[in-house]
């Protein structure tokens, strides 16, 4: 048995001691969120939480006797330097207490908001400051940091006058830690509403709030010669940063620490903080402190009107701070009342001025608009747009370039100013050039006026107004009257706060989905879901979160923006290979005619598996004619032989390389070959394939339907083609090669069959894997069909499109006799009959 050392004891000791609280934890009713809470407790760093918890409690940790004390370090005199010694020790010690001066720090530029303006008051209101220190790199911006200004005891501390553009964490705390050893107080997070006085807090050296995994600094209460901040000051001075909970994982008795109070109110899950701005719901934080807010997860563009009726937790502290008082309050203005039917004419605006590029995004809009709001389209602009995009975007029915004069800037003109005058002189509906339309405005377009809202304010993104609206009428002489530098956004909420019955206003479907953040429109851009179908308009802030994207790139984008991207462009949100198709239900008798067609463009070998893919049609399709369509006849031994074992119905017919269509050149060979099959099936109908496919099977369960295409990675394979002659669905699509663009690889022949499919599901049967790919897993992987140490199960596939491009090795029938893997097989299926490697 090992000998029982003291250090064993107390590690056994230490082991039941957080074994017992894991178990308490986990009997609690919120046993997912005690497991997550019991997790973090054993991570080393949280071990000083448990100690100063202890401490609290009455467990009568003694603290430390403080060793001999060596000669001052360099780092010791430069903390001297900024916290100097005072000479009267007594008088200190009799003083102990932490002045009531409230610091806050401004390292940021962005716009001074709302829940800025609220810690700021709770600091003026709640705590009665006598004096409030707002250390700034520079001075904030925005209509809230006036109200801010007007508080008495504020002062503007500037902070360096070389402050860097990027500020560090380390920076911010050393200015946060210089600031209260010079003059001790209160530190406050800008995200942060003080509740109630900090009274028994100031009468301790260093008081911080504790989160779910360790310590907020977004309150701190310190004297000027608190040792917590001298001992976290020093890991600074030595190059060797630590956090506030490491530092009191060394030293816990120089600090004091609360629980729940001063970030957030006891709540069962620590990590839920939305539960602050949930309707409805009421959260009791009368024991706090302080809490922090976390507003710019959940930020709403509160105002202090909106706060009135705000039914959340959010709301009682924000009219307790603002208004004085918590209650719900009932506005005594009347809000906008719809009229009975639309006063909006149904017309839609777009502004344009400058030379730019007229990018998809911007044909996506215009797209939107048409199909959602069936309304005329005005395109006001001083120099029409140019490119692939905006000739696509000419086609669009009842659309009219109307000529217009740019705002002139030197004027003090901006495009809100001529948005207003063309709302005032023929009403309608403007648009953002990025702005997408999701549904009809039907039920928006009985109010005089509608606007959607902004972080700032009133969106001018989406405007709705009936002609000479008294709302846009007043806007304009608002306008007049404020100075040069202004935010029409902030001009239009002032608006709308006086007079509310002049304008309805969407909070949140005219402008964004309902995210989580509403500063962070790049959100649309990553890979998530935002829940945007709810909407009825959608600003995209393109230009700032977006690349260049194009048509083919959106096909399969997994992005909020992807999906609405496609949902306009190609008829459907989903993404290409999600599997789920249209079909078209068969007729009575066939409608294909039995006869295989094959392009062969340009003079070039005729190799083995050119052969195989013409064998494996004669034996498996059993067409009436075989038609090779050329410009210069095939050759060589394997046509030879191609042509011993077909026979007659094998037939080489003269064709001509295409080298324009509507207009547009084509110069690539596998774009030539698309038209040439194109128009082949238009005239003659039947059964067009590539010289890299195989058939295994009979095609008349098919040849029922008028049109039929295979599945492909992004969209559908045009390698194998089904048609009765001049089917409509290929006469549609023949038709949208009018905007052919030769330097785009498979955009026409791939993605936009994909796209016409979404439009037209009644005029085309796709097979979702046996015409093109077997049924595999992984659609991309088309280079197993090489590997000799992999089968893969081919049975039910009419044809199998193999890419030979892969492999582009020669074989021979000698060869594929003992050839492994997936094209072993397929090849020896065609040529001797038997999947089964043979032995001579």
């Amino acid at each position: 048995m090992p000998r029982l050392t003291p250090r064993r004891i107390v590690t056994g000791i230490t082991f039941l001691i957080v074994a017992s609280l894991g178990v308490s934890l986990l009997s609690g009713d919120d046993s997912q969120g005690a497991q997550v809470y019991a997790a973090k407790r054993s991570h080393p760093r949280a071990r000083a939480m448990d100690v100063m918890r202890d401490r609290e409690q009455g467990h009568g940790i003694q603290k430390r006797k403080a060793p001999k004390q060596p000669e001052p370090s360099v780092v010791d005199r430069k903390l001297n330097a900024v916290v100097p010694k005072r000479d009267d020790e007594e008088k200190q010690k009799s003083q102990d207490q932490i002045p009531n001066i409230v610091h806050f720090f401004w390292l940021t530029d962005q716009e001074f908001g709302f829940h800025h303006l609220l810690s700021v008051l709770s600091a003026h209101k709640l705590l009665g400051a006598e004096e409030i220190m707002f250390h700034a790199a520079a001075k904030p911006k925005g209509r809230w940091w006036k109200e801010a200004e007007a508080v008495p005891t504020l002062s503007l501390i500037p902070w360096g006058s070389d402050a860097p553009e990027k500020v560090s964490r380390q920076m911010e705390v050393r200015a946060r830690l210089e600031s209260l050893m010079q003059h001790g107080g209160i530190y406050l997070g800008t995200d942060t509403i003080a509740l109630r006085p900090f009274g028994e807090l100031r009468r301790l050296d260093c008081v911080m709030g504790r989160t779910g995994d360790g310590l907020s600094d977004q309150v701190l209460l310190a004297s000027q010669d608190a040792s917590f901040l001298k001992t976290w000051y020093k890991t600074l001075l030595q190059g060797k940063f630590k956090e506030a909970i490491e530092v009191a994982a060394k030293q816990p008795d120089l600090l004091h620490v609360e629980d729940t109070r001063l970030t957030r109110p006891r709540w069962t899950d620590w990590w839920d903080l939305s539960n602050l701005y949930r309707e409805g719901e009421t959260v009791d934080f009368s024991d706090s402190y302080a809490i922090q807010l976390a507003y710019d997860q959940y930020n709403l563009g509160h105002t202090p009107d909106s706060i009135l009726t705000l039914d959340s937790t959010f709301g009682r502290i924000a009219r307790t701070v603002y208004h004085g008082a918590p209650e719900l309050k009932k506005s005594e203005k009347k809000v906008a009342e719809p009229n009975t039917n639309a006063v909006v004419p149904n017309i839609v605006h777009y502004l344009w001025f400058g030379e730019k590029d007229f990018q998809l995004h911007n044909l996506i809009s215009m797209m939107s608009a048409r199909q959602q709001l069936k309304a005329p389209i005005m395109f006001h602009t001083d120099a029409e747009p140019a490119g692939r995009y905006w000739a696509e975007a000419k086609l669009i029915d009842e659309l009219t370039v109307v000529e217009c004069e740019a705002p002139n800037a030197t004027l003090g003109e901006t495009v809100e100013d001529a948005i207003l005058q063309i709302l005032r002189e023929e009403g309608g509906i403007y648009l953002d050039a990025d702005v997408i339309v999701v549904k009809p405005f039907d039920n928006l377009m009985k109010y005089d006026v509608t606007m959607g809202r902004s972080p700032h304010g009133l969106s001018f993104s989406t405007v709705i107004a009936k002609k000479k609206a008294y709302f846009v009428q007043k806007l304009q002489k608002m306008r007049k009257t404020r100075s040069e530098e202004f935010d029409w956004e902030e001009l239009a909420l002032d608006a709308a706060v006086d007079r509310p019955d002049l304008v309805h206003v969407e909070e949140n479907a005219l402008s964004r989905p309902r995210l989580g953040d509403w500063k962070d429109p790049s959100l649309l851009f990553v890979e998530n879901d935002s829940g945007w179908s709810d909407n009825f308009a959608i600003k995209l802030f393109y230009d700032l979160y977006a690349q260049d994207h194009n048509q083919y790139d959106i096909v399969n984008l997994r992005t909020t923006f992807g999906q609405i991207a496609r949902s306009v462009y190609y008829g459907s949100p989903r993404l290409i290979t999600d599997g789920s198709q249209p079909r078209l239900y068969p007729r009575d008798d066939y409608v294909v005619p039995n006869v295989v067609h094959y392009v062969w463009l340009t003079c070039h070998d005729f190799r083995f598996h050119h052969l195989l893919s013409v064998l494996s049609a004669h034996r498996y399709i059993k067409p009436d004619h075989i038609y090779i369509h050329s410009d210069c006849a095939p050759s060589g031994h394997n046509w030879e032989v191609a042509k011993e074992k077909i026979g007659e119905i094998l037939e080489v017919v003269p064709a001509e390389q295409p080298e324009e269509i509507f207009g547009n050149p084509i110069h690539n060979i596998p774009h030539r070959s698309d038209i040439t099959r194109m128009d082949v099936l238009l005239k003659q109908g039947g059964i067009y394939l590539d010289w890299d496919v195989f058939a295994f099977k009979s095609f008349d369960p098919l040849r029922r339907y008028d049109y039929v295409m295979g599945n492909e990675i992004a969209g559908l394979n045009n390698g194998v083609i089904l048609s009765k002659p001049n089917a409509e669905f290929l006469r549609i699509w023949y038709d949208n090669y009018r905007h052919f663009d030769d330097g785009k690889w498979n955009f026409h022949s791939v993605m936009e069959p994909w796209r016409l499919a979404s439009e037209h599901p009644n005029l085309i049967h796709m097979e979702l894997t046996g015409l093109s790919r077997p049924d595999w897993t992984d659609w991309w992987d088309m280079k197993r069909v090489w590997n000799e140490d992999v089968l893969e199960d081919w049975s039910e596939a009419y044809a199998i499109h193999f890419i030979y491009s892969y492999h582009n090795e020669e074989h021979n029938p000698e060869d594929i006799k003992r050839m492994r893997g997936t094209f072993g097989e397929m090849a020896r299926w065609v040529y001797y009959g038997q999947k089964e490697a043979i032995e001579d």
